[in-house]
């Protein structure tokens, strides 16, 4: 999963989730642990976002019982702005972590910025 290999991606016509699960598959197989742990992070957060409010949730008769709760339909842009999200929380811990002398840190947070950056085109 180089990032500077020139040809296209080979998920590139999936959508985010899938495509997410697909290159979570072929980064286990190459044993990348960047792509796995970002990859992995992206779909927990875009899992996050699809769980109901709290509110939603029915208490009383349905206590201590398990209970299916319709998980929220998010669009693309949903996604994308998941995504945007995850970039945006690592620049600012990149900021700090340079305040702070942390540069080999920051030089692991920055190769997690170029893939997250993938999933934006």
């Amino acid at each position: 999963m180089a990032l500077s290999d020139p040809t296209p991606h080979p998920t590139a016509g999936l959508a985010l989730p899938d495509r997410l699960r697909a290159d979570l598959l072929r980064a286990r197989r190459e044993r990348d642990d960047a792509w796995v742990s970002v990859i992995r992070t992206t779909l927990a957060a875009i899992a996050n976002a699809e769980a109901p409010p709290l509110d939603t949730v029915a208490a009383g008769d349905t206590y201590g019982q398990l209970v299916e709760h319709p998980r929220l339909v998010l669009t693309d842009d949903d996604r994308r702005a998941i995504v945007r999200a995850e970039i945006a929380d690592r620049e600012d811990t990149i900021a700090r972590f340079e305040l702070g002398g942390a540069t080999t840190e920051a030089d692991a947070l920055r190769r997690e910025l170029a893939i997250l950056r993938t999933y934006l085109t």
